[in-house]
């Protein structure tokens, strides 16, 4: 279902680093639901590229802060 498929483009994402657009995951997240024996090899062809959705980004990131163009303000935000 979708709550899978997002659940496994943000895997991709975090745990692999491979930004793909969300429908391009479905693969894997049918892989999982299947449940292969471990040691099995399994291929996922990931077809689309992160920014071919552009508003699924939001979906993955926080959204963007504004702060002051100095130095300090800079590093008490990300501190």
């Amino acid at each position: 279902d979708d709550a899978e498929i997002v659940d496994a483009w943000r895997e991709l994402a975090t745990l692999v680093g491979v930004f793909c657009e969300p429908s391009s995951a479905a693969g894997l997240a049918a892989v999982k639901k299947l449940g292969f024996e471990p040691g099995s090899v399994v291929v996922c062809v990931l077809t689309g590229h992160g920014l071919k959705d552009a508003d699924a980004v939001g979906l993955l990131t926080k959204s963007p802060v504004e702060v002051d163009a100095n130095l300090e303000s800079i590093l008490a935000e990300v501190a």
